[in-house]
């Protein structure tokens, strides 16, 4: 019975430390997104219709999550309150006149660029939404309990860590199809410092991970591509900048 409690308790506090990751990557991404955006109320508007999108997600999974007694901790009723208010904040983003922001051709502009790099970000995170919500993604990673039997609580992370992967989809969309190229950019350094952070977190947990040096290694695998990928955008826009400086110095001596 001890053992059987202290796999709950590894289960629990794996599936908490995956929501508080999931969470925070949340938050990064849109205040990323609205921090860049803030100038420009077409795009804030945009922005806001994806963030209502997100919060009432969020707000109906805490409403219907299973009637196991874990809705009666004070903490769900804290986070039931939060997800109200942030959906009233960001509700009220939408309610002016103002027009919001056309959505760009996806075709166009693709290339060896932050905008294909972000594609395949959205492609692949929809790939996992769909396996975690459809195909129980989870235990191709992780470890199965050995009765194969979750904690109530534990579960519930499992299917909450699901919307909250929903809502970076969502962010990542938004930047795809509304965002310019430095809101692509912007999406890919958040994902490769948030990617840093999820592998620091959940080393903790590393025994309960399937080939855990695989995943590890993939990971680093795809934090390194990432990080060219920006390098070179960079590079490449540092380039462009001391061109229309020097021509600009050309159009001053004339």
């Amino acid at each position: 019975d001890d053992d059987d409690d202290d796999d709950d308790s590894s289960y629990e506090q794996l599936t908490s430390r995956l929501n508080a990751i999931l969470a925070l990557y949340v938050s990064v991404t849109f205040f990323v997104l609205t921090y860049r955006n803030r100038t420009s109320a077409a795009h804030l508007k945009r922005l806001g219709m994806f963030g209502v999108a997100a919060s009432v997600a969020l707000v109906a999974t805490l409403m219907i999550m299973p009637r196991n007694g874990v809705e009666r901790k004070w903490q769900h009723f804290a986070d039931f309150i939060a997800a109200w208010i942030i959906l009233g904040i960001v509700g009220s983003s939408v309610q002016d006149d103002s027009a919001p922001v056309g959505k760009q051709s996806l075709r166009q502009g693709l290339g060896v660029n932050g905008k294909t790099f972000l594609l395949l970000i959205v492609v692949i995170t929809f790939v996992k939404l769909v396996a975690m919500s459809e195909f129980d993604a989870m235990w191709m990673v992780v470890k199965k309990p050995p009765d194969e039997q979750l904690s109530p609580l534990a579960d519930f992370f499992i299917s909450f860590a699901t919307i909250l992967m929903l809502d970076i989809l969502l962010a990542f969309c938004y930047a795809l199809f509304y965002g310019d190229e430095d809101d692509h950019v912007a999406m890919i350094t958040v994902v490769v410092v948030m990617s840093l952070v999820t592998m620091g977190a959940m080393a903790k947990f590393a025994y309960l991970v399937k080939s855990a040096k695989a995943a590890l290694i993939g990971d680093i695998v795809f934090v390194v591509l990432a990080s060219v990928a920006l390098a070179r955008w960079y590079w490449q826009r540092r380039r462009r900048e001391g061109g229309y400086n020097q021509i600009a110095g050309d159009e001053g001596v004339v």
